[in-house]
C-alpha cells in the first residue's frame, strides 16, 4: 500500500480504501478489497489507505473438525 505498509505492524486487520469505495481486510501478508457488489479481490499496491487497523494475530484456541456437512450441522 503506497504510503505507508501494514504488513511491518501486523498480519490481520480491517480498514478502508481511498474514497471509501470499499473495505480492506488484511490476512497474512495479503490485503483484500472487498466492494459493495460482493466482488472481492487482492488490493492493488498503489491502492491508498487513508484508514487501517492492524494486529499481530494469536489464536487463543485451535480446532480441527472434519465430516462437517453443511452450514447448518456447523
Amino acid at each position: 500500500m503506497r504510503g505507508g505498509n501494514g504488513r511491518q505492524h501486523g498480519d490481520f486487520g480491517l480498514g478502508t480504501f481511498d474514497h471509501l469505495d470499499s473495505k480492506g481486510i488484511l490476512l497474512g501478508d495479503q490485503y483484500w478489497q472487498a466492494r459493495a457488489d460482493g466482488s472481492l479481490s487482492l488490493a492493488p499496491d498503489d491502492e491508498l489507505t487513508p484508514f487501517f487497523v492492524v494486529t499481530h494475530f494469536q489464536a487463543d484456541e485451535t480446532h480441527n473438525w472434519s465430516n462437517i456437512q453443511g452450514w447448518e450441522k456447523l
